[in-house]
């Protein structure tokens, strides 16, 4: 059975267009997600964190680590 070992919240921006017109995104990542956390609780927090940043938030995604060894 596998057993989830990390979680990570990242939260991507929008950071404007680059020289030859195409959209530049950066991403905040945090760690150390707590193992049991919902989704809409997570999206809550990504939703606060994203009003206190200059850029404008495009996507919220979730990461999850598994062990899948026997």
């Amino acid at each position: 059975m596998a057993e989830m070992i990390n979680s990570r919240l990242t939260l991507e921006f929008n950071a404007g267009m680059d020289e030859s017109g195409e959209t530049v995104f950066k991403q905040k990542n945090f760690n150390n997600v707590n193992l049991e956390a919902a989704d809409p609780s997570l999206l809550t927090v990504a939703t606060a964190l994203g009003q206190l940043q200059e850029l404008p938030v495009t996507a919220v995604t979730r990461t999850n680590e598994y062990d899948i060894t026997e």
